[in-house]
């Protein structure tokens, strides 16, 4: 299920994980020197949640369509397009065009020199049938074939340092001591 955290209650949550949650609310303890002990929670929680929308698994993510945002270039061979993706799209995942019967995943860029030299060839061009999508060195992707203008762009954004946007399974269950 997606939930979306704040701040704060990520901070709770990274501060139960590590074992330094309240157990006692009667009382408190304040010290005017040490460690920040919240901001080092904090930064952590912040490098981890990066981290699950960069290389977590689709399942614990909470996908969005940014087809909205995203600014689409028709290719210089009208061929294919370019969709230019937001500044907080993290990683993208599919993509489908108005033309297409089909949504295309979005291949690493590791394989942008393949995918464009087979759209050279008519016989091994991408089609509505068979579209497919590329993610350039640049950060935008490459969709062939291009006309028409982007149905859905299915992808994972970071909503800033101030909210965590995931599904509930990325979350470490409480242990239950006995």
């Amino acid at each position: 299920m997606k939930v979306t955290l704040t701040k704060t209650e990520m901070l709770e949550l990274r501060r139960v994980a590590g074992g330094l949650g309240h157990s006692r609310a009667d009382c408190s303890i304040e010290r005017t020197d040490g460690l920040e002990v919240d901001e080092i929670l904090l930064a952590d929680a912040r490098k981890w949640y990066l981290d699950l929308l960069d290389t977590g698994e689709l399942r614990q993510l909470a996908p969005e369509d940014i087809s909205a945002s995203v600014l689409l270039t028709t290719m210089y061979d009208f061929k294919g397009a370019i969709l230019t993706l937001p500044d907080n799209c993290r990683r993208v995942f599919s993509v489908t065009m108005d033309n297409w019967r089909c949504a295309a995943p979005v291949l690493p860029a590791s394989e942008y020199r393949r995918v464009a030299a087979l759209q050279m060839n008519p016989y091994t061009a991408a089609t509505e049938e068979t579209p497919v999508a590329v993610l350039s060195a640049d950060g935008k992707v490459h969709a062939w074939p291009g006309a028409g203008k982007a149905q859905s762009v299915i992808a994972v954004t970071d909503p800033g340092p101030d909210l965590y946007i995931l599904d509930d399974s990325a979350l470490p269950s409480p242990q239950i001591i006995d």
